[in-house]
């Protein structure tokens, strides 16, 4: 983005009465992208994109109050002076007609300055010079009979970006991600050839983790294949459901939409500070953190869409909260410290967690792969349809299929139990294994 284009546009803002306030954000992205069909390239092809987003904010008076409206509309590069000043226009007819309550925006200043993070992997180079090394760690465990990779998309990605506000804010920050799609498929003697799917993102390439996660990948998908359906039985076998993977990270969504500002003003969340998420004090509380920046994570980020620097905050400690999070605005409507909107989540567990072994050790169904897994961010309601499992009695480990759980946050909370060892996953780090009891289990037949 050119300077001479940036000072044609904080012109136009400056000199129209109505604009009360206005934020430019500016994104230059280029990418990498492979499409493979087994393991033959279909497709190799790349791009160099320019974004840039502008939000204008309108103050009005109305029905007896004031209001201050927002409109965002999306501008090319190349525009002209003409373009930008109809641009601009639209979006102060758009505003005039929102009825958000006044609110500040972001202040500049030298006060704060968020701590850099270092170019690694994608952050650096030629970003095709990075095609190779993931191609190979992904078709590096593709070697089983069977079965394998049915289909591969890759994306290589890097953007830097800006952001500008009329209070002086001027920031800018450069990030990178991965971004793997997996298909696998497997086929047994006399039975249907079955799938699972998997993605996997990062910021940067580590090729270990990428070997380890589509050789689990392959593995799950043999198990799916060989699986025999969930039977009534069955479900009545295992009194525990462990959950793995990105299910625990979806579980956990439920802390932060109740803890965040904007849900407490709209009335989705009564979660207080000073109390659990059950109103009781929890024998095993979990301390759950929000972070800038995590190894790992695809969103790790120095400053919120805002353009609000960063710093991480404990939002539970031990199972109570500490406070609510979320960007100037919502804050400002609840009169407590901005924090902006964080991007990456830490649940750490309480002394008294358990082993991994320890939660496998008793009759358990511990699922592994779902159509679908969510969590309602207003009741806590939790489900999903079971795809590959594993009933744990005793020594044995067996896969089965089909069926689904449900439940509630509330409900399960004080008999929950959180494995010692983590596990990561993009933008979550939390305990590898969710051990829950009361978790209603519908078998797949009968």
């Amino acid at each position: 983005m050119t300077a001479n284009y940036l000072d044609m546009l904080t012109a136009e803002l400056r000199r129209r009465e109505k604009v009360s306030a206005w934020r430019i954000r500016t994104v230059d992205l280029e990418t990498r992208e492979l499409f493979y069909i087994r393991r033959d390239l279909d497709m190799n092809r790349g791009k160099a994109v320019r974004r840039l987003l502008l939000t204008v904010y309108h103050d009005y008076f109305s029905e007896g109050r004031e209001w201050r409206g927002a409109a965002e509309v999306r501008l090319h590069p190349s525009s002209d002076r003409r373009e930008v000043s109809a641009a601009v226009e639209r979006a102060l007819v758009a505003a005039a007609l929102v009825r958000n309550s006044p609110h500040p925006l972001p202040m500049g200043g030298t006060a704060f300055k968020p701590a850099v993070r270092p170019s690694k992997g994608l952050g650096s180079g030629d970003l095709a010079s990075w095609q190779d090394p993931v191609s190979r760690a992904v078709f590096a465990e593709d070697h089983l009979d069977g079965g394998g990779l049915n289909s591969c998309e890759i994306f290589l990605e890097r953007e830097q970006v800006r952001i500008l506000n009329s209070e002086d804010v001027d920031v800018r920050f450069d990030r990178s991600r991965v971004l793997i799609e997996l298909i696998a498929d497997w086929q047994v003697s006399g039975r249907e050839e079955v799938e699972l799917y998997r993605e996997l993102r990062s910021d940067e390439v580590d090729e270990k983790v990428i070997r380890r996660e589509v050789n689990e990948l392959l593995r799950h998908t043999r198990d799916r294949a060989q699986a025999e359906p969930l039977s009534a039985r069955d479900s009545r076998t295992a009194p525990a459901v462990l959950l793995g993977g990105e299910a625990v990270a979806e579980y956990f969504s439920y802390y932060l939409a109740q803890s965040a500002a904007e849900n407490v003003y709209r009335g989705i969340s009564s979660l207080e500070v000073g109390h659990s998420l059950t109103g009781r004090k929890q024998k095993k509380g979990l301390t759950v953190r929000l972070l800038p920046d995590l190894p790992g994570s695809s969103a790790s980020s120095p400053y919120d869409a805002d353009g609000t620097p960063l710093q991480p905050v404990t939002l539970f400690e031990e199972g109570i909260l500490l406070r609510y999070w979320g960007p100037v605005r919502f804050c400002h409507y609840l009169g407590c410290e901005p924090t902006g909107r964080l991007p990456d989540i830490e649940v750490a567990a309480a002394a008294g967690s358990f082993s991994a072994a320890e939660l496998r050790g008793v009759p358990h169904l511990e699922i592994v792969s779902f159509s679908d897994f969510q969590c309602d961010p207003l009741t806590g309601d939790f489900g999903g349809e079971i795809r590959l499992a594993y009933l744990g009695r005793g020594d044995e480990r067996l896969p089965v299929t089909g069926g689904s759980i449900s439940g509630n946050v509330l409900h399960v909370q004080e008999a929950m139990a959180v494995s010692s060892e983590q596990a990561s996953h993009d933008n979550f780090r939390g305990p590898l294994l969710l051990s829950l009891e009361g978790v209603s289990v519908t078998p797949a037949s009968g």
